[in-house]
Formats: C-alpha cells, structure tokens, sequence
C-alpha cells in the first residue's frame, strides 16, 4: 500500500492538525519520548486512557482518532486504511519542531489498531531515515491482531476466511450495515471500521518492517486465536518477540492485561530512548505465558 504522506501545503497540514492524533496524556516536563496508541474497531481513545496514565511521565501518549467519533462526531465514519496512514504520518512528522526532531516513538495497536500500526510504520520506514524521526517510530507493541490474510486462514483452519457480511454478522450487524439507516451511530462507526480491518488485513501481507515487534495474544482470544501469533514474526526484519497471555481479545482493558501492557511499552519506550533494541530468544510453543520470539 502507497500513500501520500507529504505535506500538501501549510493551510492543509494546519487543518488536519490534532484531527487523527489526539493528547491521551501529556509528558510531564520534558517528553523522553511519545507512544501512539492506534485503537481497535468501533472504539474511541477513552478507553486507553487508563492504560496511557500507567506510563511513565515522561512519555507524551497519543491516540488515533478516526472520523465518527469523540472530536470528530459529525464526520461520515467512512475512511480507508490509507487515509488512516497518511494523516497520522503528516501529523506526527508535523509535530516535530524540525525534521527529524520528533521523540523516540513507539506505537502500540490492538486488533484494528495493531494493522494500522504497521501500515504506518512500514510508509515511514519508506519516508524517513531516522529509526523514529518525524512520523516514524522506533519499535511496535501489538496486542489480539490478525496478521493479515494468512492469519485469517489459520484462525478458520485452513478454509476459506470469512466474507466481510459474515464479520458483520458476528459483530450482530445486518449484512447493509455500511448503509442501513436503523443503526445507531456506534454501530455505523463499527461497520465502517471492521471494513478498514477487511482491507488492512490484504494490505499488511506484503509488509516487511526494519522495527522490533512485540506481540501479545490472549490465550482465550475467540477472534484472533493465539495459534495465529507465530505467523507475525515474518511482518519484520528485526527481533521479533510473541507472548501468550491469559485473557480474551480485550486482555489490555482487564487491569492484569492493561498492567503487563503497560509494561512493555514503557521498556519498548526505555529501548527506544537509549537506541537499543528489543531482546530476541527464541521458542517455537507459544503456550500459555510462553515467548515465541526470533533474533535479529
């Protein structure tokens, strides 16, 4: 997936200014470095919320705002994953005092938020030189994430993946859920979303990142099944780390889940800061609790 993520001209970049990226919590004094929250289908950033006050102070913490929701309720809920793409990347390289000058950055996604996560750091892996200047990011924290098609055909055990009517489905939405006129604006915002999800799933295949990826499954996850966490390993080129953990598709938002998430943000932050990379063993299991992990 090709996007334009240059600045059209200044009138432009001050208007999409703080339109897909949003404050979750300032730094307190000097920002050490930033972590980009992208969120999951149908979701707003309130809910990171409470994960973003469990990191340390002096990280600045974003979240990615799609239209329909929260600041952006009177927008149509329709984008696409590129759109996604290119305002967060415009808007974080225009954050940045000078090129370049950005903090080191980490971004952390979960289900939806975790494909639009690599999208966006494979176009500034393309756009920037510096591991995480201006829009770029230093190293990526996913959390229940499908890791594209082949994930979804693992997780229906080798037959054909779902249609996108039959997400719908099982989302309890009505197979026109992109037009029907009976659903409630949360409902709008979800089917809009889960189809961005259906086409990010295509777009992530060819991706191969040059970032440390940590990637963490619940080991009960009904939507994303933990036997899918292995197949991310091939998305970098860089140490690569894979957990199972207790919990279901939400795990982040229990308070254990949101803990152990927090924690690994905040070293992915401390290894950013200091130009380290993440550590890397290697286990081929992925039961419960267990890493599945490959050096660099």
């Amino acid at each position: 997936m090709r996007v334009n993520t240059e600045p059209r001209d200044a009138a432009a970049l001050s208007h999409a200014h703080r339109r897909w990226t949003v404050p979750l919590r300032p730094a307190r004094g000097v920002a050490r470095g930033r972590v980009v929250m992208f969120p999951h289908a149908g979701a707003r950033t309130a809910p990171y919320r409470p994960l973003a006050d469990l990191l340390p102070d002096d990280l600045d913490v974003l979240g990615v705002l799609p239209p329909g929701r929260e600041l952006r309720h009177a927008e149509a809920p329709r984008y696409t994953p590129e759109d996604a793409v290119a305002g967060v990347t415009r808007e974080l390289a225009a954050s940045a005092a000078e090129p370049g000058a950005a903090p080191p950055t980490v971004f952390y996604g979960h289900s939806l938020g975790s494909l639009l996560a690599v999208l966006t750091a494979h176009a500034a892996d393309r756009r920037v030189a510096a591991p995480a200047g201006g829009g770029g990011c230093a190293e990526l924290v996913l959390t229940c994430g499908m890791p594209g098609t082949r994930g979804c055909t693992r997780a229906a055990g080798g037959r054909e993946p779902a249609t996108l009517a039959a997400v719908f489905a099982g989302h309890g939405l009505p197979e026109n859920a992109l037009s029907a006129p009976e659903l409630t604006a949360e409902r709008r915002v979800l089917a809009h979303d889960l189809l961005v999800a259906h086409r990010a799933m295509a777009a992530v295949d060819p991706v191969r990142l040059r970032r440390p990826v940590t990637v963490l499954s619940g080991a009960d996850d009904p939507l994303v099944p933990a036997v899918t966490l292995p197949l991310w390993a091939p998305f970098t080129t860089g140490p690569f780390r894979g957990r199972v953990v207790e919990g279901g598709h939400f795990f982040p938002f229990a308070p254990q889940g949101r803990d152990l998430v927090a924690a690994e943000l905040a070293a992915a932050a401390r290894r950013a800061a200091a130009g380290r990379p993440s550590p890397a063993g290697r286990s081929r299991e992925g039961r419960r609790g267990v890493p599945v992990a490959r050096a660099a």
